[in-house]
């Protein structure tokens, strides 16, 4: 019985540890075919409404400059409610390549950014890996604030199921997240991360 569970994690380790390297070498490289995917006109006509300068058209039919970020708003995710932002969120393969040119765009607001990286949070880990390495270009190129930048590395402790929560060991995960991860948290936060405990904190929940 001994041997049978020794073999067992060993082939664990073993599955582990090429799938790792798989990850390792091209985690970084985002896949060609959504380049050649049109935009889509929902998801930009979504993340305007969330602009944090915008004109509205009040009840008298006056346009008026309405301004407001996304700290002002009462809870971030209330946008899943959104029926647009669900269906982004279930097929969020179909828009990455529009949110990486809103990533690195410098004609988009930090508003717009956020709301963008939280509609990302179930891509599959390979298309995660991309979108962390636009984030950690962007941020590094001043496209980016600290406080958006933690939702683009950080797992969600209010998102169920996302991607980052489970893949805190994957070497290609671990070397974007480590890149800018101490400039924009404490290092108890990031340490945590790094050791599993804030994933295993999030699955216990």
């Amino acid at each position: 019985m001994m041997k049978k569970n020794t073999k067992f994690i060993l082939g664990v380790v073993l599955f582990l540890f090429v799938y790792g390297c798989f990850f390792y070498l091209n985690g970084e490289v985002c896949s060609e075919s959504m380049y050649r995917i049109p935009e889509n006109k929902e998801y930009y006509d979504l993340i305007g409404r969330y602009a944090e300068r915008r004109t509205i058209v009040d009840k008298y039919g006056g346009r008026v400059l309405h301004v407001v970020s996304w700290k002002d708003a009462t809870n971030v995710y209330d946008i899943y409610y959104d029926g647009i932002a669900r269906e982004i969120n279930e097929r969020p393969e179909y828009y990455l390549y529009d949110v990486l040119k809103v990533l690195s765009g410098a004609n988009y607001d930090q508003s717009q950014k956020l709301y963008s990286i939280l509609l990302m949070q179930h891509l599959s880990i390979g298309d995660y890996i991309c979108l962390m390495s636009v984030a950690n270009e962007s941020f590094e190129s001043g496209y980016i604030d600290k406080e958006v930048m933690r939702f683009a590395l950080f797992p969600d402790q209010n998102i169920k199921n996302g991607t980052s929560v489970y893949y805190w060991w994957l070497p290609a995960w671990r070397r974007q997240f480590i890149k800018n991860a101490y400039k924009v948290a404490d290092k108890e936060s990031v340490d945590a991360v790094l050791n599993g405990s804030w994933s295993f904190n999030l699955m216990m929940q």
